[in-house]
C-alpha cells in the first residue's frame, strides 16, 4: 500500500521543507503534495526536491487562472 502525505507550508519556513521531505521519505510515504491557498504550490515543491530521491511530489491545487499557461507548463 503507497501512502502520501501533504506538505503543510501555512507558516512554515521554505528552507525546513527539504528536511520535510527527507524525513517523509525516511517514514516510508510514497509522495508529498502541496496546496496552493494563500502561497505558491510550487516552490515549496521545488525546496523539497532537495531533500528526496524517490518521493512523487505534486500539487494537489494549483490555480491556473492567476497564470498564463506558459507559466504553467514550464513549472509542471
Amino acid at each position: 500500500m503507497k501512502l502520501d502525505a501533504g506538505l503543510a507550508v501555512e507558516g512554515k519556513h521554505l528552507p525546513g521543507m527539504d528536511e520535510v521531505a527527507r524525513a517523509a521519505e525516511d517514514l516510508g510515504f510514497a509522495g508529498l503534495w502541496t496546496s496552493e491557498t494563500k502561497h505558491d504550490s510550487f516552490l515549496p515543491l521545488a525546496v523539497a526536491a532537495g531533500g528526496t530521491e524517490r518521493l512523487d511530489l505534486g500539487t494537489s491545487v494549483a490555480i491556473a487562472f492567476s497564470r498564463s499557461p506558459m507559466v504553467t507548463a514550464q513549472l509542471a
